[in-house]
């Protein structure tokens, strides 16, 4: 990994009123400069529903369902990041990507590493992040960056307050992705850019989007 800035996720979106929908939301975020859009889904009654994901104080619980991610189809050319904590639900938002025609668009992130490592055995093509703090890792940073190198997993997800220019260099000693979330002022962002991070996540893409 080169570590120069790669993408920014917007994260904290909600769906706009008026019924513009899913549609609507990746629209203006994708006019506004941004690479991709963070949700996280969750289980209903009715099938997957996805909410506002990340730390971002701007976040809103109105839901989005998953129908409408769908219906972008497949001419979208923007990230989809989806958290989902359980295999289940992160095999059917794969199973949904992969109807949609967005497999490739799909990047899915799990504080469970064991999700994930079930998830790359079953859907090779999807892109895979473990939201952790690699200090903080019980056998230590250089061992979690080996096995996600070994499990093929692409990276982590890391809150602002927890990246450095350390361990993003271990990471990509391991040919692994660092990406940053909450990633909400501007000191956060210069935190982020210094530390030589891939992607940037956060709830405001004018900032974000600011040339360095």
């Amino acid at each position: 990994m080169s570590g120069d800035l790669q993408r920014v996720w917007i994260e904290g979106v909600t769906a706009p009123d008026g019924g513009a929908g899913a549609t609507g939301v990746v629209s203006a975020l994708l006019a506004a400069g941004a690479d991709g859009v963070r949700f996280r889904a969750v289980s209903a009654t009715d099938g997957l529903r996805l909410r506002a994901a990340g730390s971002s104080r701007r976040r809103s619980r109105k839901e989005i369902s998953i129908g409408d991610i769908d219906a972008l189809g497949r001419d979208a050319a923007y990230d989809l990041v989806v958290d989902a904590t359980d295999v289940t639900t992160a095999t059917a938002v794969v199973d949904s990507a992969r109807r949609a025609g967005m497999l490739e668009n799909l990047w899915l992130v799990s504080t469970e590493l064991a999700t994930l490592v079930q998830v790359r055995e079953e859907s090779p093509a999807t892109r895979l992040l473990h939201e952790c703090d690699p200090a903080r890792e019980r056998h230590g940073a250089e061992r979690h960056a080996a096995t996600l190198r070994a499990e093929g997993l692409e990276g982590v997800l890391v809150a602002e307050d927890k990246v450095g220019l350390g361990a993003t260099t271990l990471m990509h000693r391991f040919g692994r992705m660092v990406a940053v979330t909450g990633v909400d002022y501007p000191r956060h962002l210069r935190r982020a850019r210094a530390a030589g991070v891939d992607i940037i996540c956060g709830s405001d893409p004018a900032m974000l989007t600011t040339p360095g």
